[in-house]
C-alpha cells in the first residue's frame, strides 16, 4: 500500500481549521490494484502546536542572545582594560552576574518544559516557607524591575503558613508571572 499525503485548508468551510489528507492505493498480494482510501484528519491543534513551540523556540533565543551579548561586552571592556574606574567595575561584574542568573534561570524553565512535555517531570515536594519564597521571587526580578523604575512591594501577613510543594516550580512560576509584570 503506498500513500501520499497534503494539509489543506478549507477557508469557505472550515477557515480555522487544518486538515490532512492521506490518500492509499491498496493491491492485493499479487500486486494488482484494488481500491483506494482517503482519511481526512483535522490537524489544526497539532499545527497550532508546532506554532507556538516555534515562536517559543524564537523567543527563548533572543531570551539567551540578549544576556550573553551583555556578557560579551561587559567582560570583553574588563578584559582589555577599557573601565579604570573600581566602581563601575563591580557594577559590570554585578551585571555580568545578573545575566548570569537570567540565563541560568531560563535553561531550568527550558529544562522543566521539556520534562513536562516528555511527561518526566517529579516533583519534589518540600515544606516551603512562603515569607521566603516570595523574597526570593523578589530578588530575581527586583534588578530588572529597578532598571525600569518599578518598585516591588512585598506585602505578606504576619501569620502566614508553610505550603508543601515543590519550591523550584513555585519559584519558576511566580518569577516568571513577576516578570511578565516588568515587562
Amino acid at each position: 500500500m503506498t500513500m501520499n499525503r497534503l494539509e489543506v485548508t478549507l477557508p469557505e468551510l472550515a477557515p480555522d481549521k487544518v486538515f490532512r489528507l492521506s490518500l492509499s492505493y491498496m493491491k492485493d498480494n499479487e500486486g494488482v490494484f484494488t481500491g483506494q482510501t482517503i482519511l481526512i484528519e483535522d490537524i489544526t491543534s497539532e499545527k497550532l502546536a508546532e506554532k507556538t513551540k516555534n515562536e517559543f523556540l524564537g523567543s527563548i533565543t533572543h531570551e539567551l542572545l540578549t544576556p550573553l551579548t551583555t556578557i560579551q561586552s561587559y567582560n570583553e571592556m574588563l578584559m582589555i582594560g577599557d573601565i579604570d574606574s573600581v566602581e563601575t567595575q563591580k557594577e559590570f561584574y554585578n551585571t555580568i552576574n545578573e545575566e548570569t542568573v537570567r540565563i541560568t534561570r531560563l535553561i531550568y524553565n527550558i529544562i522543566y518544559l521539556s520534562k513536562i512535555d516528555s511527561g518526566n517531570l517529579s516533583l519534589n515536594k518540600k515544606l516551603v516557607k512562603i515569607d521566603l519564597l516570595i523574597k526570593d521571587c523578589i530578588l530575581a526580578v527586583e534588578s530588572s524591575a529597578n532598571k525600569k523604575h518599578i518598585g516591588i512591594t512585598k506585602v505578606v501577613p504576619d501569620n502566614i503558613t508553610s505550603l508543601v510543594g515543590d519550591k523550584d516550580l513555585l519559584l519558576m512560576a511566580i518569577i516568571n508571572v513577576l516578570n511578565n509584570a516588568v515587562k
